[in-house]
């Protein structure tokens, strides 16, 4: 049984506060686990990285649920698959979930690692979901809105008004 979110984030400013919000939070955590050493520059304690990771997989989760596009309906929940409105912002963040497995991964890079396990599958698994979610996206073209510009509540007042056309005698 899939759970029901019932809050739907359909505005530019409500899905930056969104995302502002889970920045604070990451920053917030981060904060806690130093002044805990529970995290230093070299070693990150695994049952904080689990407690982080699955904060990093619950924002995300809830935000494919809550955010919509606009001509996108509002009201029935997404497909399980479906991680945005349209599949350029899903390959736009598996891109960047990808690039950041790179620069931790490929030793050319420099980067050195403080990355764990727990980091790199979550990374990795938040990439394939995006980008498993354009393709079917793109390959399915009629699940994305045709008119963006029409706001699914729009469209539903429009479908709720009377027929203006007279019955033919």
């Amino acid at each position: 049984m899939a759970v029901r979110i019932p809050w739907r984030l359909t505005k530019v400013w409500q899905k930056t506060v969104y995302i502002i919000g889970i920045v604070i939070l990451g920053l917030a955590l981060t904060a806690l686990g130093l002044a805990l050493n529970l995290q230093t520059a070299n070693h990150i304690a695994w049952p904080y990285e689990l407690v982080e990771s699955i904060i990093e997989i619950a924002a995300v989760y809830l935000a494919t649920r809550m955010f919509r596009t606009p001509g996108e309906p509002v009201e029935p929940p997404r497909a399980w698959w479906r991680a945005t409105g349209a599949p350029s912002l899903g390959f736009l963040v598996a891109i960047v979930e990808i690039s950041g497995l790179v620069v931790v991964l490929v030793p050319a890079f420099g980067a050195g690692s403080s990355y764990t396990p727990i980091e790199l599958a979550v990374d990795a698994i938040g990439a394939a979901f995006y980008l498993h979610s354009s393709i079917r996206l793109v390959a399915n073209r009629s699940l994305i809105p045709s008119n963006p510009g029409v706001t699914a509540a729009k469209g539903q007042r429009e479908a709720a008004k009377p027929s203006r056309q007279t019955p033919a005698n």
